[in-house]
């Protein structure tokens, strides 16, 4: 036995067999005569590798699990060799027997061309397996794509190849994961192609509250699967796995899956996705990937571009039941003839953009409040000229000492944040309180918000306003009335405004005025009832050393003596209406002049200074003679 062939002796007349030589004896009978011996030789050429496996597509690839583009494609099969040769395993595009070639792998008929995938060199009985990298295009453009597996070995002497081309597993094979019964892992092979991506476009600006709408062209000419599945992932960040989808802080949105099919491969895919509220007003990034059902990526330059967003500013609104004027009781002046304060207007200002912007800032940056009397209404009291102490302080006039500041927390995940104006009123601002002329009435504010881009809400009015209180606040400029020398028995007649006192309206109301007076007497030290007490008038109605408060009159003329109003004690005031003004121009306040007459009595003996106390307390008059 020598490698490669055998070779078979035969010698006539002899009886000696060997392991390579055959021996045959014939005997002669008839007739008789010597035989001569004759050599035979015969050589057998070497015997292509036989399958004892199939080839097959280690990993199906078929209509239904096709190998992407750029993915490895896995043929296996199996074949002994009787000489022990070792063997390759090698793919074609044609069933026509491959060429082989001396300690080399085999061609397939037509030249590399026609090849499909070649195994290493392989020992005999061990299974080979042929790879290839599929392409998009080339000679992977189809989707479908024969193939046949041969076995061929490289002989030193006479290399051979198997001529039956198999590509088909009928038994189970013997490595795990492939069930080798099945016709997927027979040819052909099939490629799923990635789509191509197209154009892309969004519809933003969106305002929060709505959607925000990417709209995208591809094409996808597969059709083997009744057209591929088209799947568009809007990402926040460049962040995206195949796998597992959008990556880092997540997606915008995800599509449903379009069909590309029929004849015209151009389709558009789309996917929305809400801006919530609150939601910052700027540019997002938003990075496009098209998918296709194998979870194969879209080519081009398209594929994982930034097709950023832009949420618009929209501008704050402010809640006029949430609107607070002053505190929950009336408001109180308290600085006469001058400006009290200062009191506060909050409320609430809601901006869908959130309170804090895109830079972490404020996103409202300033507010205003406009104070009136509800009788004035919010539309005339808008501008300097409509400026009035008395019932209008506008926003924009510096003499309304109108502040406003953000007084509440803010997270960018709120909408919400609360502001306070403050703002101070001066001493004649229209009284509403119960028993004031405008008691019908209250005090209002509308407010107004502004953000960072100068958006602006409307002007609200509050739905409740709050009353202002009258304030009784006066002053009396005489500190004395001086009578001059009289003879007793003499008295001032007619009053005189040489003898007089003012009333000043220093407040918010009109008034009236208590009057009473104590007895005058010589050497008084300033002590109220001092001379009842140290010259015992108490009760007389007239003295030798004091004159009761009674000789005193009062009227608002020069009427006579006999006509005036005494005077009386303390331990009863009289109620002298006056009828001042309530003052309505704060430079300028109402007044309204008492006149006083004296008259000394009769029976008065004693020469010399009298003095006394008389007393006006201001009291609020009656509405009707405010004004």
């Amino acid at each position: 036995m020598s490698a490669g062939k055998v070779t078979l002796v035969t010698v006539l007349g002899g009886a000696l067999i060997t392991t390579s030589t055959f021996g045959a004896y014939f005997q002669i009978l008839i007739p008789l005569a010597q035989a001569d011996n004759v050599n035979t030789s015969v050589t057998v050429l070497n015997t292509p590798p036989q399958w004892t496996i199939n080839a097959h597509e280690y990993v199906a690839s078929a209509t239904s699990t096709p190998t992407n583009a750029g993915a490895v494609l896995y043929f296996s099969g199996t074949a002994d060799d009787s000489n022990l040769d070792p063997y390759w395993l090698i793919i074609c595009k044609t069933s026509v027997t491959p060429t082989p070639n001396v300690s080399a792998a085999p061609d397939c008929d037509g030249g590399a061309g026609n090849q499909w995938a070649v195994s290493s060199q392989t020992a005999s009985g061990v299974e080979a397996t042929a790879a290839t990298t599929t392409t998009e295009t080339g000679q992977f453009v189809n989707e479908s794509n024969d193939w046949y597996g041969f076995v061929c070995d490289g002989n030193i002497t006479l290399p051979k190849c198997n001529p039956l081309a198999t590509n088909y597993d009928a038994t189970d094979s013997p490595h795990s994961g492939v069930g080798t019964g099945h016709p997927d892992s027979a040819s052909p092979f099939v490629i799923n192609h990635p789509p191509a991506f197209l154009t892309y476009l969004n519809d933003s600006p969106k305002d929060p509250g709505q959607s925000v709408t990417w709209t995208t062209t591809a094409t996808d000419t597969d059709r083997i699967r009744g057209g591929d599945t088209l799947t568009l992932h809007v990402c926040r960040q460049a962040s995206f796995a195949t796998s597992s989808g959008c990556t880092g802080t997540g997606a915008w949105a995800t599509s449903t899956g379009v069909l590309a099919s029929g004849a015209t491969p151009t389709i558009d895919v789309a996917t929305s996705a809400p801006i919530t509220i609150p939601y910052r007003d700027g540019v997002y990034s938003a990075f496009l990937y098209l998918m296709d059902q194998g979870s194969l990526a879209a080519t081009s330059t398209n594929q994982g571009a930034n097709s950023s967003i832009t949420v618009s500013n929209v501008a704050p609104t402010i809640d006029a039941s949430l609107i607070s004027v002053g505190t929950t009781t009336d408001i109180y002046l308290f600085r006469p003839q001058s400006t009290s304060g200062p009191y506060t207007v909050t409320f609430t200002v809601t901006d869908n953009n959130s309170c804090r912007n895109i830079t972490d800032g404020n996103e409202i940056s300033s507010a205003t409040t406009t104070i009136y009397r509800s009788g004035v209404t919010r539309n005339l009291c808008q501008t300097t000229s409509d400026f009035n102490t008395n019932q209008c302080y506008p926003s924009i006039d510096s003499r309304s000492y109108i502040s406003c500041t953000q007084t509440g927390s803010c997270l960018s995940t709120s909408a919400t944040v609360t502001w306070t104006c403050t703002f101070e009123l001066w001493y004649n601002a229209d009284a509403t309180d119960v028993g004031s002329f405008y008691a019908a009435q209250d005090w209002l504010a509308a407010v107004q918000a502004i953000d960072d881009d100068f958006a602006t809400s409307t002007q609200v009015e509050a739905q409740t306003g709050n009353d202002l209180a009258s304030f009784l606040a006066f002053d009396v400029t005489e500190s004395s009335i001086a009578y001059g020398g009289l003879q007793p028995g003499d008295q001032i007649d007619p009053l005189s405004t040489a003898t007089s006192t003012d009333l000043l309206a220093l407040g918010n109301v009109g008034l009236d005025e208590n009057l009473y007076g104590d007895t005058m007497c010589p050497n008084w030290l300033n002590s109220p009832d001092y001379c009842d007490h140290a010259w015992g008038a108490t009760g007389l109605a007239a003295g030798t050393s004091t004159i009761l408060a009674s000789f005193q009159k009062f009227a608002t003329s020069t009427v006579s003596y006999a006509n005036a109003t005494a005077l009386t004690s303390s331990s009863s005031p009289t109620l002298f209406e006056i009828h001042v003004l309530k003052t309505t121009v704060t430079s300028s306040p109402e007044t309204k002049d008492t006149l006083w007459a004296i008259q000394v009595p009769i029976t008065i003996t004693r020469a010399g200074d009298y003095s006394g106390v008389n007393s006006i307390i201001a009291t609020k008059s009656n509405s009707l003679y405010w004004q």
